[in-house]
């Protein structure tokens, strides 16, 4: 268990998954020589919302972190909205992987659902990070990204 702190509490888990859904869309649109700004989507009602909004109001008022990612926008929308859904099974596949791989010791084969989703050329936006990403994370925020009285 990380320890509660200032800097998870407002900037945390969520924070730190959006700031990696960003950098697989940067990566993304790096291999696709897409330019365009995007408009990214969030699932209304979760539990880190605001993490997730903190989080895009930084990268937003830096106009390098704002011009690097992208970003046009952001919204939370309800689980209405498709690509949500489909997000979700994704996510739901890729933790089924993960813990049959690092968890369960690869204790049997990759589900076919999952085989369906992950394509080869696709896998290298599928990343797991663990405890000491978390952490050296939060030791980046502190020291390029927050002040005093970005923390409300």
């Amino acid at each position: 268990m990380i320890p509660e702190t200032d800097y998870l509490r407002h900037y945390g888990i969520f924070g730190w998954c959006a700031h990696g859904c960003l950098g697989g869309v940067y990566r993304w649109c790096e291999d696709n020589n897409w330019h365009d700004p995007i408009h990214y989507v969030f699932e209304a009602g979760t539990e880190g919302a605001e993490q997730f909004n903190r989080t895009m109001n930084i990268l937003y008022k830096n106009d390098e972190a704002r011009e690097k990612n992208r970003i046009a926008g952001w919204s939370f929308e309800s689980k209405a909205t498709m690509p949500l859904q489909a997000a979700d099974i994704l996510a739901y596949e890729f933790y089924k992987f993960i813990h049959n791989e690092l968890i369960e010791g690869k204790k049997r084969p990759i589900r076919l659902s999952a085989r369906d989703l992950f394509r080869p050329q696709e896998m290298k936006f599928l990343k797991h990070f663990g405890k000491s990403d978390f952490e050296l994370f939060i030791e980046e925020w502190k020291q390029e990204a927050l002040t005093e009285s970005n923390i409300s």
